[in-house]
């Protein structure tokens, strides 16, 4: 297939809701979702992989945000939190929504989902009530920042087994291996503890079956249930703040040679 006309179709499918809000936002993604199936192929082993172009980050460590009008005070508190611990562990910094380019988190629907990387204009945050706990958030923050889920990576093969019998048809597309260049930073090893490695146990068939676990009979297990790992840290600071950390020790240099300078006359 004409990597182009993938390029075409994503494009449709995550950009040009602006004017859609809420549950009618919902619908519109779920809507595109048939347009994503027409990618996917099939790989050697029968399962189902795609191809994507690589994930567009941030132009800048600075995402402003907004809360849509329905969201409640324990949500926004919840959002806040993790909002909060990002900050405090990376450069990133969300501040209140004064510019173009934006989030919108949204309290409604029935799924928890976020595009993966900056869309260009709005884009949303889905947290339906069953989404509401540090993980889950921090999963969806992963994702707007631009990072895919551990799951998907290609070679992660080498490191969990997934029980496609326990994975119902309709979430069997989230389970999909994607191409190398879709990902942001894939020279640090799997992340067994990864917010993103959290799974939704509405994708099972029986709730009480595994649907992943870590290869050759390990009891490793898969995320840490708190959160943003110390990995998932790691990979934001190297895609979002080594540059911005360059600005702060130049400028920490500068005036350290004007503090030595003043000291000496």
């Amino acid at each position: 297939m004409d990597f182009n006309y993938v390029s075409s179709l994503l494009l449709i499918v995550f950009v040009g809701w602006e004017n859609c809000q809420g549950v009618q936002l919902e619908q519109a993604v779920k809507s595109r979702i048939s347009i994503l199936n027409a990618l996917i192929n099939k790989t050697e082993n029968g399962h189902k992989g795609l191809q994507l172009e690589k994930t567009v980050p941030w132009k800048s460590n600075i995402i402003p945000y907004r809360f849509s009008p329905n969201i409640t005070n324990e949500t926004e508190r919840l959002v806040s939190t993790v909002f909060d611990d990002l900050m405090n562990r990376t450069c990133i910094q969300l501040i209140p929504w004064t510019s173009e380019e934006y989030l919108t988190v949204i309290d409604a629907g029935s799924s928890c989902a976020a595009s993966v990387g900056m869309q260009g204009r709005k884009q949303s945050m889905f947290l339906a009530p069953g989404c509401l706990t540090k993980t889950n958030i921090s999963q969806q923050m992963l994702h707007i920042l631009g990072f895919h889920r551990e799951i998907n990576r290609p070679d992660r093969d080498n490191y969990v087994e997934i029980n496609w019998k326990n994975i119902r048809p309709e979430f069997s597309r989230s389970m999909n291996k994607y191409d190398k260049a879709a990902f942001l930073d894939m020279e640090l090893d799997f992340d067994f503890e990864s917010a993103s490695n959290c799974q939704d146990s509405r994708i099972a068939i029986d709730s009480a079956v595994w649907i992943t676990r870590a290869k050759n009979g390990t009891n490793r297990s898969l995320c840490n249930g708190d959160g943003f790992s110390s990995q998932d840290i790691l990979k934001i600071n190297r895609i979002y703040c080594s540059e911005h950390q360059n600005r702060i020790n130049v400028t920490q240099t500068i005036a350290n040679q004007s503090d030595t300078a003043r000291n000496k006359s």
